[in-house]
């Protein structure tokens, strides 16, 4: 079954739409390692898990294959190491080794194509029935937070913006790096991730509105993770879930499609109405400044309502930021212009399309 009768993505001139995605798209600190990735990749596969994940802040080991004492993770549980997708790790990896596969000599394809399968065969494990991704798999025990659907930090968002650019061949992947019939397989879990994206949409007095950073991934219900991370709707968060949303329309499933529409309407207009103006977030100085012309969202509001609040490691919620420590107000995005360029896009009509003709071939 080919992708593209499947899912189709909106194409130039919609180039706005297109490029929101590009930030989850980095490889982050592997960047140093661009003007010499075939040696690198080698490298970084020797500190690929046995389960085929990656943890974080291991990218300045990679300039060395491991030494095998070094720890490859610093993410366990019960001895057992675990593998992650916060701060991007893993998908950097495998976006990483898929720009050094075209160049890289038959013996060097081969290690790097195997690698990388190993690594989508542990998104594709780690994916919760109902759809999700968890922050670490497998799960961790100590932390359960870990253990939720995490759109914190756009860690989904960057899994399945990773799966449709490899059924889509977007560069890199247009080469046979993926065997093919992991197709199927790949498409099965982007549609289960979508599913997942329109029924955990907070509604509030029957009123759709963004989504929570974390949340339980058979229940639904938004939680808590870290002390100063409470329940809540996430502006930031809910623009990565839209922008994934603007790009993605099935073919085959007009009823999808309106749902798509209709999720990505609500929380345009949620996003429109909570849009604070000429207000500027300075994180260096930890606090709020006049500005003329400055569009502002708070990082996370209540989930019942749409009062903002911050929060402290001494976990209690803040209404003012300046009863938040020094440390946590420079250190922790709060508030930003996180929704302008979605809103942008959304209003050049390219967001909510007639739905594409369900009978393509």
């Amino acid at each position: 079954m080919a992708y593209a009768n499947q899912v189709l993505h909106y194409p130039a001139p919609q180039t706005d739409i297109a490029k929101l995605l590009n930030k989850y798209r980095s490889i982050g600190k592997l960047k140093q390692y661009q003007h010499n990735q075939q040696h690198i990749a080698l490298n970084l596969l020797t500190w690929q898990l046995d389960n085929g994940g990656f943890s974080t802040e291991r990218e300045a080991h990679y300039a060395q294959p491991w030494d095998g004492v070094t720890a490859k993770t610093k993410w366990m549980s019960q001895g057992v190491e675990l593998a992650t997708i916060d701060d991007g790790a893993t998908i950097a990896e495998l976006r990483f080794l898929a720009q050094s596969y075209d160049n890289s000599n038959a013996a060097q394809r081969q290690q790097i194509k195997s690698g990388f399968t190993k690594g989508l065969d542990w998104l594709l494990k780690a994916q919760h029935p109902t759809g999700s991704w968890p922050q670490v798999y497998p799960l961790r025990h100590h932390r359960p937070y870990s253990n939720l659907a995490t759109f914190n930090d756009h860690a989904i968002i960057r899994v399945m913006v990773l799966f449709a650019d490899i059924l889509t061949q977007q560069p890199p992947f247009k080469t046979d790096l993926v065997p093919e019939e992991y197709n199927s397989i790949l498409e099965q879990a982007l549609e289960r991730g979508v599913e997942f994206i329109i029924a955990s949409q907070i509604s509030n007095d029957g009123q759709l509105t963004i989504w929570p950073a974390q949340l339980d991934p058979i229940s639904y219900t938004p939680k808590q993770a870290r002390a100063y991370e409470f329940p809540s709707k996430s502006s930031r968060e809910s623009v990565g879930i839209l922008a994934f949303l603007m790009n993605y329309r099935t073919v085959n499933n007009s009823a999808q499609n309106r749902r798509i529409n209709q999720a990505i309407d609500a929380g345009i207009r949620w996003l429109k109405e909570n849009r604070k103006p000429d207000l500027y977030y300075d994180k260096p100085k930890g606090m709020f400044i006049s500005r003329q012309g400055s569009s502002l969202w708070y990082r996370f509001y209540e989930v019942d309502n749409n009062q903002y609040f911050f929060a402290d490691r001494d976990g209690k919620k803040k209404l003012n930021i300046s009863d938040v420590s020094m440390e946590r107000r420079t250190g922790y995005s709060w508030a930003g212009d996180f929704a302008s360029k979605l809103i942008a896009a959304y209003e050049q009509g390219a967001a909510s399309p007639s739905t594409p003709a369900e009978d393509t071939p």
